[in-house]
């Protein structure tokens, strides 16, 4: 992976490091600080800081997406009644009220009883033919 970011071949950083006492004490210098469990301890308290702070901007980036949808002009043609629940589950979102659930208007269970319905009286494929149609050249 260093040869990658360095633009050389991993022979090729090989040979350099060999050849420099410098970079043979700076390897070797990571191979005794991997050795010590204070380095893992501290590479884990890493992640999970950097974990958590990605978690906190994510959070942040989301609550600006919802207020963007909940203030989204209530006018235009384009403006339909499905945009209208997106608005008002966004709202709800920003508002942070978690006893106060979207109005369900019935479509997920109409969907749902319509998708029933069609898998029970939808018709089966029971069987199937393969045929082979060969021509015969006649010249």
């Amino acid at each position: 992976m260093s040869a990658m970011k360095l633009g050389v071949t991993a022979a090729q950083l090989d040979g350099y490091i060999r050849t420099s006492e410098p970079m043979q004490q700076f390897a070797s210098a990571i191979s005794v600080i991997k050795k010590d469990m204070d380095y893992d301890k501290l590479s884990a308290d890493q992640f999970t800081q950097r974990a958590e702070n990605l978690s906190r901007a994510y959070r942040l980036e989301a609550i600006e997406i919802i207020h963007d949808i909940a203030t989204i002009p209530m006018s235009g043609e384009e403006f339909t009644a499905a945009m209208a629940e997106v608005k008002l589950k966004a709202a709800i979102q920003l508002r942070g009220d978690a006893n106060l659930q979207p109005v369900n208007n019935g479509q997920a269970a109409l969907f749902a009883e319509l998708n029933t319905i069609y898998q029970n009286t939808a018709p089966r494929i029971k069987s199937f033919r393969l045929a082979q149609v060969e021509f015969q050249d006649d010249k």
